[in-house]
């Protein structure tokens, strides 16, 4: 998903995406001739989970249609592989999942919820967090660009049509969550349990 995300914006490539969660070809490639990959953005919905890798596949609306008869006939006592709408997620699939990666597809999505506190803490350590360059980790030390994170956010929210959603949303809380940081190193999970406790 960040490979198709880096395609756009520089500022959506340093937030902290799932690196679990893939794109089929048909899902990315929705009209020929563009360029943008925010011109025509598909909906997320349907996903494929993979339970022994752990790994998700968001599939387009047709591809869904198709794939839902086969999983069908499979034993279901026996499959690995779970057919799941994004809409329909239930806590107990959030917490089998990772609130990481729901929150990623949520965040993708252009919703602006998130149901429990799990998912709020997991967006918030995708904004903070920044890739290193020399590194393969990621440090919650926030930096003068998390503005134009907010921003890239703000906007992928008004790509996906969800734009009005955003006012009072738990995004624009978290996002002012982020400002209020500032430049402080402060960890992000201590900063919210601070925050409830007032």
């Amino acid at each position: 998903m960040s490979n198709h995300i880096s395609a756009e914006d520089e500022s959506l490539l340093s937030i902290d995406w799932a690196e679990n969660i893939y794109l089929t070809r048909n899902f990315v490639n929705t009209v020929t001739g563009t360029t943008k990959f925010s011109d025509y953005l598909r909906i997320v919905d349907v996903f494929i989970y993979f339970q022994q890798s752990r790994e998700i596949l968001l599939v387009s609306e047709r591809e869904a249609n198709y794939l839902l008869p086969l999983l069908w006939k499979k034993d279901t006592a026996s499959r690995e592989v779970h057919y799941y709408s994004l809409k329909f997620l239930s806590s107990s699939d959030v917490n089998d999942l990772g609130a990481e990666t729901c929150a990623s597809m949520r965040l993708y999505a252009g919703e602006t919820e998130f149901n429990g506190e799990k998912m709020k803490d997991a967006v918030l350590k995708m904004i903070l967090a920044k890739r290193l360059p020399a590194q393969n980790t990621f440090t919650s030390v926030l930096n003068k660009d998390d503005t134009s994170k907010i921003l890239a956010l703000r906007n992928l929210i008004v790509c996906r049509d969800k734009g009005i959603l955003w006012c009072k949303s738990d995004l624009e809380s978290i996002c002012k969550e982020v400002e209020a940081i500032g430049g402080s190193t402060r960890e992000n999970t201590s900063y919210r349990k601070r925050k409830r406790m007032e």
